[in-house]
């Protein structure tokens, strides 16, 4: 089975056990090309002579380096940007805040170097901190299932009107 893009679990591989390419890409499940692509850029074998054997550790410290060099930290007003591929601001600091889950929320906006839209999850604990920050914190649209009557043809602008 295939892994997600740039995550591998090192956890298969044994650290004092020598691997050849195709061992590798069986364990990991990537392509015989892709270890290749890792050996020239960086990974270590354990001399020239074929077949290209390759220590437990180093493939572990080399997956591991690669895995935390692509990892942003981001504040509280930060968020990711798939377009710039770094950390943004919002534009004008509006934010949509929807919540997600009783202990998580969506957090929504534009980016404001590219206009792209932006998003990050926050904590509901964290809620106080996004409003003082953020200029104009909306919360978001009501869910189904937090109305008092659950119903497929409820409208929330109106059953709001009538309370």
């Amino acid at each position: 089975m295939a892994a997600k893009r740039g995550r591998y679990n090192v956890r298969l591989i044994r650290r004092d056990l020598s691997y050849t390419v195709e061992e590798v890409t069986a364990c990991l499940g990537v392509h015989t090309n892709t270890v290749r692509e890792w050996i020239r850029g960086g990974l270590p074998t354990i001399d020239s002579k074929r077949p290209l054997l390759i220590h437990g550790a180093s493939l572990i410290a080399f997956l591991r380096d690669r895995q935390t060099t692509h990892q942003v930290s981001l504040a509280l007003h930060e968020f990711y940007c798939v377009k710039c591929r770094c950390a943004r601001t919002s534009l004008d600091g509006t934010v949509n805040i929807r919540p997600r889950d009783r202990l998580t929320l969506n957090l929504s906006a534009i980016c404001g170097t590219c206009e792209t839209s932006i998003h990050k999850i926050g904590s509901i604990k964290k809620l106080d901190k996004y409003h003082q920050i953020f200029d104009s914190a909306t919360l978001g649209k009501q869910h189904i299932f937090d109305t008092q009557i659950p119903s497929v043809n409820c409208d929330f602008k109106e059953h709001h009107q009538n309370d």
